[in-house]
């Protein structure tokens, strides 16, 4: 499911248990709702209300990481690029078509991976797209270096390809991490749970309605951002492709 149905789902459970508790006050006997009865569900409900914080903050904490995680291989894989191109440079005016086919490879692949698209992103994980850096790799290696600096230059720009091509793949395969249905589902019970028993003791009016469908528009967008930035390279939270612009100007030059 994408973030928006989730989120919406979310919303509905949220705000459609607040509604109910509302309606559920008129049809309870006050002795329900009063004295030690009214004490117990507080104590009740706010045990859970710790838990759903505790568990809601974690994931939050979790999403960041799997999202600067991405971004952080992102800037890595601008600096190889960066790295390979300038040692080539330093090669020589021979390396010249290598870097040219380079700064192409990159950017097809950039334009692939920024486009948003998760289709369009797996095509880099096809074995043609991986037989494109390995004939550059291949390249590389068949130079024929005719000075120690040259030999020098030809050793750190294969390994600074491999490196390269390491975090390419690590970009590729961690793109899409997914956030446990089964954990959002227990998040959104409680979640439920807690606005029920709010709306139970609230009182029915314009302000306390308004509240209430704030309250569960804001965690609905807390759940919208957890699951989008499972995805850092699709939805509307991204990470910036900055780094791998910047790079893809310095290539060739």
């Amino acid at each position: 499911m994408s973030a928006v149905t989730i989120s919406l789902i979310t919303f509905g459970c949220v705000f459609g248990s607040a509604l109910a508790g509302l309606f559920l006050d008129m049809m309870l006997p006050q002795s329900h709702l009063q004295g030690d009865s009214k004490d117990t569900v507080k104590v009740g409900t706010g045990i859970i209300a710790t838990l759903a914080a505790l568990v809601l903050g974690l994931l939050v904490s979790s999403s960041k990481a799997s999202f600067d995680k991405t971004s952080d291989a992102l800037a890595n894989l601008s600096t190889k690029m960066i790295l390979t191109d300038r040692l080539l440079a330093r090669y020589g005016p021979e390396t010249m078509p290598i870097r040219l086919q380079l700064k192409s490879a990159m950017t097809t692949g950039s334009q692939l991976l920024m486009s948003g698209d998760e289709a369009k992103i797996g095509q880099l994980d096809t074995p043609e797209s991986a037989q494109r850096s390995e004939k550059l790799l291949e390249a590389v290696k068949l130079l024929a270096p005719k000075t120690d600096l040259q030999k020098d230059m030809q050793s750190q720009a294969v390994s600074a390809m491999q490196d390269f091509m390491a975090t390419r793949w690590q970009i590729v395969v961690q793109r899409k991490a997914s956030v446990s249905l089964p954990l959002l589902m227990v998040m959104v019970f409680w979640l439920s749970l807690n606005f029920l028993s709010i709306g139970l003791f609230a009182p029915r009016n314009v302000t306390v309605f308004a509240i209430l469908l704030l309250c569960a528009v804001s965690l609905a967008g807390a759940i919208f951002i957890i699951v989008e930035m499972n995805n850092p390279l699709t939805g509307v939270i991204k990470v910036s492709d900055t780094p791998i612009k910047t790079a893809l100007d310095h290539l060739g030059t």
